[in-house]
């Protein structure tokens, strides 16, 4: 069985893939981020480090499960302005990307982005100015685990003893055949 949280987060790197961002094709899951120079930037980062089940009862194992899906996006120019509009204009992309695809919002078990939470950053120490935005998506998901199949019943044994007498027994096989 393939993990909720992995299968969303394949769904949305698609998206983003899909979508033609600043990054293009260079839309990377956990732990398969690249590390050569020549392909860092413009670039976004999928992962989902943290999930939360909420029982929807006593009885059956359900749960709205909210996964905190964040997507980090970075960017590389010569200077700070240029930094901070393709920032502003990757995190504009990233947002109808996730926000207002159909692909997305349509997707079963979904039910609702519950906040979405977006943090900017630059930082001009070295001769180009890199910019980041990481936004963490709340993802509300409706999830269900059937119980493990158990071994069939095939028989049921079970004594009678009405009033004044020893007791008979009945057995009952092939129930369910």
């Amino acid at each position: 069985m393939t993990l909720l949280r992995s299968q969303w987060r394949s769904l949305v790197v698609a998206q983003l893939v899909a979508a033609d961002t600043l990054a293009g094709s260079r839309v990377f899951a956990a732990r398969d981020w690249p590390t050569d120079p020549a392909v860092l930037f413009p670039i976004i980062l999928v992962q989902v480090p943290h999930e939360r089940k909420e029982s929807l009862g006593r009885q059956a194992p359900e749960f709205n499960t909210v996964v905190d899906l964040v997507v980090v996006g970075r960017i590389e120019t010569g200077n700070v302005n240029d930094a901070e509009t393709a920032i502003e204009t990757l995190c504009e992309q990233i947002e109808l990307a996730i926000l207002a695809n159909p692909a997305i919002v349509s997707a079963q078990p979904f039910q609702q982005f519950t906040y979405v939470e977006t943090n900017t950053g630059f930082n001009s120490e070295g001769k180009r100015h890199i910019g980041e935005v990481a936004m963490t998506f709340g993802c509300e998901l409706y999830q269900w685990y059937n119980p493990p199949l158990i071994t069939q019943l095939s028989t049921i044994t079970t004594t009678i003893e009405p009033f004044g007498t020893l007791g008979q027994t009945l057995e009952i096989q092939n129930i369910f055949s």
